[in-house]
């Protein structure tokens, strides 16, 4: 009887050992299951250096994202809904510049400035939908 005690006794503290091991190992992160995400590839330090011989490489790192970006978006299949994207996205802009515009209160010079600076920024906004248009109607 004492014999089996003492293997159940070793058989816990063997199991209670190697689950604290295994809480510490995955606590510092030296435990990775699957496959990588592309999350954990954006997480790499940057190149910071991309002159001279780096250019190269880094223009092929680009070409790379540029191209799982347009993986991503299926221009081509959903193009359609990209054009009501960028048109409601529009639509919203003006009625923001709308509602700036009114919000302007003449006795008050810092809300009228701010006000303003909202209507340039969203105008800056209209701008770079159209530019967002033209690259979805160019492809």
């Amino acid at each position: 009887m004492k014999e089996i005690l003492d293997f159940l006794k070793n058989l816990l503290i063997t199991f209670v050992f190697l689950l604290i091991l295994y809480l510490v190992f995955r606590s510092v992160g030296g435990y990775k299951e699957g496959m990588t995400t592309d999350k954990e590839e954006e997480e790499e330090k940057p190149e910071v250096n991309n002159y001279g011989g780096n250019a190269a490489t880094y223009s092929s790192k680009l070409k790379a994202h540029v191209i799982k970006l347009q993986d991503k978006s299926l221009l081509h299949k959903y193009r359609p809904d990209y054009e009501n994207v960028v048109m409601n996205l529009d639509e919203l802009t003006d009625h923001l510049m709308l509602q700036s515009a009114m919000s302007v209160n003449p006795k008050d010079p810092q809300s009228s400035i701010d006000a303003l600076n909202r209507i340039a920024s969203l105008n800056n906004s209209k701008a770079g939908l159209n530019n967002i248009m033209k690259f979805i109607d160019g492809k």
